[in-house]
């Protein structure tokens, strides 16, 4: 596994980590749901982009076989 900060090509596959680990698949319960909450998506390619150009932020990215796994931002 790599970690790496994130860059504007990783964009799409954030966005779809983040939507599979806040909706899951087919919004089928888990202790990570948020579907009960509010309707749409979790984020969006606007949110995402937005954190890669915060200039006190950090978003790193985890790779796995070339896939992103996982993923976090950090406040300086």
């Amino acid at each position: 596994m790599e970690f790496r900060t994130a860059t504007d090509g990783d964009v799409d596959a954030i966005v779809a980590l983040v939507g599979h680990a806040y909706r899951g698949t087919g919004g089928e319960p888990g202790w990570t749901t948020e579907a009960h909450l509010f309707q749409g998506p979790r984020t969006d390619p606007g949110d995402v982009r937005a954190l890669l150009a915060a200039p006190e932020l950090t978003l790193l990215v985890a790779v796995d076989g070339g896939a992103i796994v996982g993923c976090c931002t950090v406040a300086d």
